[in-house]
């Protein structure tokens, strides 16, 4: 009896031991963690006082872009449309931007890509960051894109995820290789397409959603190609083994953000590898993590 008393004992105080030895070194796995997302970071926008993104290289301004490749007629404006587009207090983190009604004539809003992603010889991935607030009820009856990276045509060379039109709404990923010169992509039904959907992910309109898409194994010239989309801090849907040869030129890449989203959109960031689960839950649950990117005044 006294044997196995002692043998408790002993027992109890190793775990402790433990238990006080993981505490104690969580702290520092999160700062290294928090370290290697920041450094990772190729580009970040807070939308706190102005639409021009605090860091990153290239063109770090908002534009705006109208129409449609199908048609032709597509046209770019620097800035917004500030009947429609706003700054405004309350962000998930300092400001916001209100996209207050949705654009006309297929209106996106968008960064120029240059300079925020790290393309490189065979095989390379990133990661795309954005907090988003809204009804989706609110939304007009077709598909809204928070996130879509892209040359051409959301089928021919994009990665990008969308809200479906039914109520309740799905969220969908999509992965496209570029198309070779002269092709157009076949009418097929999206179950054969690299398209796929999170059935009615929980998103309340009175809260911040955290949206972070991941991709990696691009221009390998195998069918390697992955994205993974999240939705506060957790996996909810990803595609593998799929071509992904996309081929971009980045002057002419356009990241588009909140395309016929209502509501508010923040933290926009880019990240020149795909970012692990655990470091995407830590920008979930630390907001306010990339505002250490902001320039000192």
């Amino acid at each position: 009896m006294v044997a196995r008393r002692i043998a408790r004992s002993i027992a109890g105080c190793l775990i402790a031991s433990i238990a006080m030895s993981a505490s104690a070194e969580e702290p520092v796995d999160r700062s290294d963690a928090a370290s290697e997302v920041l450094q990772s970071a190729q580009f970040y926008s807070s939308f706190d006082t102005t639409t021009t993104a605090d860091y990153g290289q290239g063109d770090l301004r908002l534009w705006t872009r109208y129409g449609q490749p199908a048609r032709g007629n597509i046209v770019e404006k620097l800035g917004i449309d500030e009947k429609r587009v706003r700054l405004v207090t309350g962000g998930v983190q300092g400001g916001a931007i209100e996209l207050i009604e949705q654009l006309p004539d297929d209106g996106f809003l968008f960064y120029r890509a240059a300079g925020k992603l790290a393309p490189r010889d065979k095989g390379w991935g990133g990661t795309v960051s954005l907090w988003l607030k809204g009804n989706l009820a609110d939304l007009n009856k077709h598909y809204c894109d928070p996130i879509m990276v892209v040359q051409n045509r959301y089928n021919n060379g994009a990665v990008w995820c969308d809200f479906t039109p039914e109520q309740p709404r799905d969220l969908r990923l999509g992965l496209f290789s570029k198309l070779p010169e002269g092709k157009t992509a076949p009418e097929l039904p999206e179950s054969q397409q690299p398209i796929v959907r999170a059935k009615a992910p929980s998103f309340s309109p009175d809260a911040w959603h955290h949206l972070a898409l991941t991709w990696d194994h691009f221009d390998t010239g195998r069918a390697d190609g992955t994205a993974t989309l999240y939705l506060d801090g957790r996996p909810i849907t990803s595609i593998k083994n799929q071509p992904a040869d996309m081929h971009w030129q980045l002057d002419r890449v356009r990241m588009f953000l909140g395309s016929a989203f209502v509501g508010l959109l923040d933290e926009m960031a880019t990240f020149d590898r795909p970012l692990t689960p655990a470091q995407v839950a830590l920008l979930h649950s630390e907001p306010e993590l990339l505002s250490k990117l902001k320039k000192k005044p």
